[in-house]
């Protein structure tokens, strides 16, 4: 099953590389994913239709800019080019150091024990995973959504904070991101469910093992942490 089937045509998932750090006590991994490439899994993909679907995408934020993609914007380079001087524009802050993957793509760092940043700007977020102590299957999920300050500004003041049950949709407060969380929310009580009801082996899921590698290191830390005296 695909979870996100709006992407396939501009995010190359099948590309994604996973990483593992284990450096003293600081337990950590990442994932990187191309944004602006096309999936292997998209019927009608192609690489100038993954740069106009993304220009599409980015496009929405500024109301100046036309419809149709211009010639110029024709590969990542070029469309990362645009996206470092429209978010000064918008922003204030410089971007002209920071590189293509950087401006464009999914780069997700996970941080032992439920620290979860996005570096870059192709999604600036970040999430805190906390747990309910009156309900051992659910968490607490903290999210922010981030921008860079003006390089010459103070920082603006904290947003108000919004509150969702478990029943909410994210949509309507974050855009276009938030059919992607509600498309997770919606898949994650049929995972814990399969997760407890595995009927293979008795120590636990059988994970993948390289795209499920970090679930996988996950665990292996947790162990190792509560294995200590």
């Amino acid at each position: 099953m695909q979870t996100h089937p709006q992407a396939l045509s501009s995010v190359a998932e099948h590309g994604t590389q996973y990483d593992l750090y284990d450096e003293g006590e600081a337990h950590f991994s990442r994932s990187i994913t191309p944004t602006a490439v096309p999936s292997y899994h998209s019927w009608s993909g192609t690489a100038l239709g993954a740069i106009a679907d993304v220009w599409a995408l980015l496009n929405a934020l500024r109301a100046d800019e036309a419809d149709k993609l211009p010639a110029q914007i024709n590969d990542r380079a070029s469309i990362a080019d645009w996206r470092r001087k429209t978010m000064e524009q918008m922003t204030g802050a410089d971007y002209s150091t920071l590189s293509d993957a950087e401006m464009l793509d999914s780069i997700q760092y996970y941080l032992f024990p439920n620290f979860c940043p996005w570096y870059g700007e192709g999604l600036p977020l970040s999430y805190v995973f906390r747990p309910d102590s009156s309900k051992p299957d659910t968490c607490y999920f903290d999210t922010w959504m981030l921008i860079r300050n003006p390089d010459d500004a103070s920082p603006p003041p904290a947003p108000e904070m919004v509150i969702l049950g478990p029943d909410e949709r994210f949509e309507p407060h974050i855009g276009a991101m938030g059919k992607i969380f509600d498309q997770d929310d919606v898949n994650m009580p049929f995972v814990q469910r399969g997760m407890k009801n595995w009927p293979g082996d008795p120590e636990g899921v059988t994970l993948g093992r390289y795209q499920e590698s970090r679930i996988r290191h996950y665990h292996q830390v947790l162990m190792k942490v509560l294995a200590r005296p």
